[in-house]
């Protein structure tokens, strides 16, 4: 049985955490790394894709992407993909080596769809793989202002769920939303969604390489990043640990709010990865295959850490962890822009956010990370290092340990924590968990906090400045967190 380097180590770290981050002083390389191999993928890429009874892009950004100097085109890809399942006589260890083998083999149609520079020369060389979410039954996943500021992002529909739609949410499926554009899109199966993103983006890539009017258009791409967050989180530990090795696609990976789940190749429901009430004996928990030659860096919440702490793993020089204290399971920024996208695309799913909805911002740090990795990958400097959150195993299950205020101490500190505006919470559902929960001080409760707003605007401001010195914060993005503060306690 192959065993990781600190297996015993990960599953204790955490009980003595301390409150500030620790950061990388040096700019130690990681050992060289084989470049990705970009090999065109047996596939066909068609496009750009227009028309349609809705005449727009399912799930297009939000954002005004002229007037960032970004163009968007969608295209189909069409091809034969593998499955995967564990070589013969393999187990899926938790250190997440896994030994596999290809498996089935079967037909499929996917969308991509790519935001990219309009300007050649404002291309960073950086393409952004998105595997799209549709733990919702339909198709989420949009980049952000920061994103647009020299990369390319590219949406990948990988799962089954984003072209047909889920249980009950066929209507917001690709397929039906708009059956005159997107009817020809055929999904043989999530256990085949491994190997339909990496040969999607393959496929782009060579396909634009060759001429031009392709995804990429004209544009020279040296790294591509995949990422993805909650369900897409998980479906990318699975990549790495067993498909990664025969897909080698991807310099390098980016996982937001993972629970330390990997999905096993025999395909399970989303909510049997999650077996809370059997307390967790069925649950996939796996650490990731820290291989050295793909980084990979994951930014956890406080919504997710707790569970993820059972596949706790140390940093090393080609693996990542940061945990952001008081967090929900998405940004507040980025539920708003999913409800923009859902009247603009027509879907209608659940009600507004409650009031007490969790307010702790943190994709600033998701952006962060990405300029990290791509730095880690081109020049093999090292992303700062971050206490995890601290874990307090003396009652009869792991729990977060609290401060003074009941925030939670350790890891990556906000200015809504570090600063205390209330009570800020986040876990697995019922009742919203995902979107957590902040109970915020009135105002006789921020004076016994902070004495006075001088005061309060001190420490608000000094935890921007330390996210910052950390390089988590652009200088634009400081000036608008700053403003922030006013917000919970405005000028008199």
């Amino acid at each position: 049985m192959k065993l990781s380097r600190g297996r015993r180590q990960a599953l204790l770290t955490g009980s003595a955490a301390l409150i500030a981050p620790i950061f990388a002083t040096s700019c130690a390389s990681i050992p060289s790394r084989p470049p990705a191999r970009r090999n065109a993928a047996n596939a066909t890429v068609v496009g750009p894709v227009t028309g349609g009874d809705k005449g727009w892009i399912y799930r297009a950004p939000v954002i005004d992407l002229a007037a960032a100097g970004y163009v968007i085109e969608e295209f189909f890809v069409s091809g034969a993909a593998r499955s995967f399942r564990l070589a013969d006589g393999e187990t899926a260890t938790f250190d997440g080596d896994w030994t596999t083998q290809a498996d089935q083999t079967a037909p499929f149609t996917t969308r991509i769809f790519v935001a990219r520079p309009s300007d050649p020369a404002k291309y960073n060389g950086v393409l952004l793989a998105h595997w799209q979410n549709v733990s919702a039954g339909y198709e989420n996943g949009w980049p952000t202002d920061a994103i647009l500021g020299g990369y390319a992002w590219m949406a990948v529909s990988a799962q089954a769920d984003g072209i047909n739609g889920g249980a009950g949410k066929a209507q917001y499926g690709l397929r039906q939303w708009d059956n005159a554009r997107y009817g020809a899109l055929d999904h043989p199966g999530d256990a085949f969604s491994y190997d339909i993103f990496a040969t999607a983006v393959s496929a782009a890539l060579g396909r634009s390489a060759q001429a031009p009017g392709g995804p990429l258009a004209n544009l020279k791409t040296e790294t591509v990043i995949a990422l993805g967050g909650s369900q897409s989180a998980l479906r990318l530990a699975t990549f790495i640990n067993g498909v990664h090795s025969h897909r080698r696609v991807f310099d390098g990976y980016l996982l937001l709010s993972h629970f330390g789940v990997a999905p096993p190749f025999e395909e399970r429901s989303l909510i049997s990865l999650f077996d809370i009430a059997g307390g967790g004996r069925n649950a996939a928990w796996s650490q990731i295959a820290d291989r050295g030659d793909a980084p990979v860096l994951v930014v956890d919440t406080q919504a997710e850490a707790l569970m993820h702490y059972r596949a706790r793993q140390p940093d090393t020089a080609s693996f990542r962890t940061w945990e952001i204290a008081g967090a929900p399971h998405a940004p507040p920024s980025a539920t708003h822009m999913k409800d923009v996208a859902g009247k603009r695309d027509g879907v209608v799913d659940g009600g507004p956010a409650p009031s007490t909805r969790n307010v702790v911002e943190w994709g600033y740090a998701s952006d962060a990370a990405i300029r990290f990795l791509a730095r880690w990958i081109r020049d093999g400097a090292e992303p700062p290092r971050f206490e995890p959150l601290t874990i307090d195993l003396s009652g009869s299950h792991p729990s977060y340990a609290l401060d003074d205020v009941g925030n939670v101490i350790g890891g990556i500190r906000p200015p809504e924590v570090a600063a205390a505006i209330g009570v800020h919470s986040a876990g697995l559902p019922p009742a919203n968990a995902l979107l957590g929960r902040s109970v915020l001080f009135d105002r006789q409760r921020m004076i016994e906090q902070h004495g006075d707003r001088r005061h309060f605007l001190a420490s608000w401001n000094d935890a921007v400045a330390k996210l910052e010195a950390a390089g988590l914060l652009l200088p634009v993005e400081s000036q608008q967190v700053r403003a922030r503060a006013a917000e919970y306690w405005p000028a008199d």
